[in-house]
This record gives C-alpha cells, sequence and structure tokens, in this order.
C-alpha cells in the first residue's frame, strides 16, 4: 500500500528508544544511518521527503548535511558479506536511475497506518532498510540494507512521525492566560500555586524552564523558586525537586493550537489545565477539562529580555548549491579514423572582475567614496 508522506519526517524504531539521524565524528563513517538520537526535536533527526520521478517513490535528505540517503557497500566494519551495505546520508545528487547501485530511490510500504508504522525498501536493490544490532558500540543500531525479507525481531518496522506536528518550546518562557495575564508563583494559603495574575513578564515569578523528555513530553521548572510543577490533587504547584521522568504528576504534553497558543495535559489524570477560580483561589492553574478549548488555552511567550549571539560556525561543506545551469563557454570537435589514441585541446577565456567600495566622512559634509 502506498504511503502518503508529510515533507519533513523523523523516524523511530519499533522499541522506541530512540530516533534516526547520522554518525558525525569526523572518521570515516561520517553520513550513516544509526538510530541514536534521543530527542525527536533534534534538528540532526529532522529528514526531507522529495518526490521522485516514478509515482510511489521518494528520496530522503538529511536536513541537516543536505546529503540524499543512498546504499553504501563497506565490507570493512564488520567482514562479513550478510553485513555489508549501509544506509548513509552522504549522497551529493538524486539519482533516478534504478539500474545504478548510486540509485537515490526508496519506497515506504505501510505495516499499520494507524501506528504510523512502515517498512522502507531500497529500490535498486529490493532490500529492507533495518536496524542492525551488535557488539561495537560505535555502530550498533545502524542501518543496513542487506535483504530482500522481512526482519524476524521486527527491526525493519519503522515509524514515522510528522515534524510539524512536533512542539518545539524554547527553553525560558513565559504563559499568558486569555484574561491578558502572565502565569506566576505565588503562595496561597502556605502553598506554592500558579496564578494568572502578573502584567509584566518582567516580574521574577514569571519564567519557567522547559525541560523536555526523550518522548516529546515536557517537564516544567519555575525559575524563581527552581521547583518543577506538580499536579496535588487537580491543582498544579511548583513544589517538587524530583529531577526524574517517573512521577506522570509531573510530566506534560504540549499541544500546539496555533503558532503562538498552546493547551497543557498533564499526564497524571490525562486532562488539559486552564484558569480556575474555586475554593478559595482565583486565576490558578488546574488540571481539569478533557479538550484544549476556551480557558485552557495558553499564549507562550518566551521570557528573554536580551540576547547576545556570538561563536557562530557556518557549516560551509553541507551547504545546498540552488538553480545550477549549464554554462557552455566553448565548443570544438575532432574526428579520430586511426587505431591510436588522440588528444583534443579545448581553449577557454574568463575574466575575473571584483569590486569594492569604501566609504568614510568626516565633520561637517565632506566626505568620499572609492570604487575599483
Amino acid at each position: 500500500m502506498a504511503v502518503i508522506l508529510p515533507r519533513f519526517i523523523v523516524l523511530g524504531p519499533i522499541d522506541k528508544l530512540n530516533y534516526l539521524s547520522y554518525i558525525r565524528d569526523g572518521k570515516n563513517t561520517d553520513g550513516y544511518l544509526r538510530f541514536f538520537e534521543d530527542q525527536a526535536e533534534n534538528p540532526y533527526a529532522k529528514f526531507e521527503v522529495e518526490l521522485s520521478d516514478t509515482n510511489g517513490l521518494v528520496h530522503i535528505r538529511s536536513c541537516q548535511n543536505n546529503k540524499y540517503w543512498v546504499r553504501t557497500k563497506n565490507l570493512s566494519l564488520t567482514g562479513s558479506t550478510s553485513s555489508q551495505y549501509w544506509i548513509t546520508a552522504t549522497a551529493d545528487k538524486k539519482e533516478e536511475d534504478q539500474s545504478k547501485e548510486s540509485c537515490t530511490l526508496f519506497e515506504f510500504i505501510s505495516v499499520n497506518s494507524a501506528e504510523n508504522t512502515v517498512r522502507i525498501r531500497h529500490v535498486q536493490s529490493q532490500c529492507y532498510l533495518c536496524l542492525w544490532r551488535w557488539s561495537n558500540p560505535t555502530y550498533t543500531r545502524s542501518v543496513l540494507a542487506n535483504y530482500k525479507t522481512y526482519d524476524g525481531q521486527s527491526g525493519d518496522i519503522i515509524t514515522i512521525i510528522n515534524w510539524s506536528t512536533l512542539l518545539i518550546l524554547p527553553r525560558y518562557v513565559a504563559f499568558k492566560g486569555n484574561n491578558d495575564r502572565y502565569l506566576c508563583l505565588r503562595s496561597i494559603q502556605g502553598h506554592p500555586y500558579l496564578q494568572f495574575v502578573s502584567g509584566d513578564i518582567g516580574d521574577s515569578t514569571v519564567a519557567c524552564e522547559i525541560i523536555p523528555t526523550n518522548d516529546g513530553n515536557i517537564r516544567i521548572k519555575q525559575v524563581s523558586n527552581k521547583k518543577f510543577w506538580r499536579r496535588s490533587p487537580n491543582w498544579i504547584w511548583a513544589d517538587t525537586d524530583d529531577t526524574s521522568s517517573n512521577n506522570k504528576d509531573t510530566l506534560f504534553r504540549p499541544l500546539k493550537i496555533d503558532d503562538k497558543t498552546i493547551s497543557l495535559m498533564n499526564l497524571g489524570n490525562n486532562r488539559f489545565c486552564k484558569r480556575l477560580t474555586t475554593e478559595g483561589k482565583t486565576d490558578c492553574l488546574n488540571a481539569a477539562v478533557e479538550s484544549a478549548a476556551g480557558l485552557s488555552r495558553l499564549t507562550v511567550e518566551e521570557a528573554i529580555i536580551t540576547r547576545e549571539i556570538y561563536g557562530i560556525n557556518y557549516s560551509i561543506e553541507n551547504a545546498r548549491v540552488y538553480d545550477e545551469t549549464v554554462l557552455v563557454v566553448a565548443r570544438t570537435s575532432a574526428s579520430n579514423y586511426t587505431q591510436e589514441s588522440s588528444t583534443l585541446q579545448v581553449n577557454l577565456s574568463y575574466t575575473d572582475t571584483s569590486t569594492r567600495t569604501v566609504e568614510m566622512s568626516k565633520l561637517g559634509e565632506n566626505w568620499f567614496k572609492l570604487g575599483t
């Protein structure tokens, strides 16, 4: 069955331990695909699906190194001919020719549409991509394509996640309710409640720190008292030092409403948090409702007054070249009717032009401009 793929995807194995990325240790296996990324939101786990000229087939490109998936032969890693073909994100260009080993076409075959699971087949070889486990910690959970049959341990079953559905929050945020007030820490009846009462994002009790978990959920720490949010019993208090993800009352699942608005579901009772007034509390956060509507909707703002950006490194070696065109700069021809090899010389010329401009000013209106 043909699979309708989103433009950008994240891929996870059936054991749900991590996500697909590529090795980037500066050695000769750079670009080899491997399931080892802990978070789905990591940019190294993001891949783009590019449609082929052939219906149902696609090319897959890493959004980080801009290389296409290709089946690569490397016998040196294992020494076994049964595990010599690896899937790597190393091809500079797409290859549609299915007769070539450098073909970059892949086919996604549905396993369970409800769970978004698929098998992926390399078109030229007809081999299925499979998570491969072995004793070498550097290469275990790499992706190989050596067999045309299904894997007996389901290592060839892969889950597709639509990148656009992932909600990536800044590290420091402020939440604003539909009463146009920021959520902040307040002591009420001796407990650290979260109340929609502040009108100032610069209030020291407003900022929250987002700590993502590996499965896409989050934990939230109130910056002012360094305590994590916790449901008790349905009120949300900032009162725990527990740094693990074992207590569901401290876990939240963000649901994207639009580009600026979310709702937060507490996993302790699977209810969305809303602004609630009851029991002597006014406009406090409570995990109370089953739907993400009305008072459960929160506007997210980044709790940063100023930011300094420095130490930027441009990955020039992974740059993409767009809109390439063939430019004819010279033509010549020759015929060789002998049995001997012949040499043809092609002469061409080019002009290298550079322009520089320097502007300087002095007091008053005196200035000059130097151009070359």
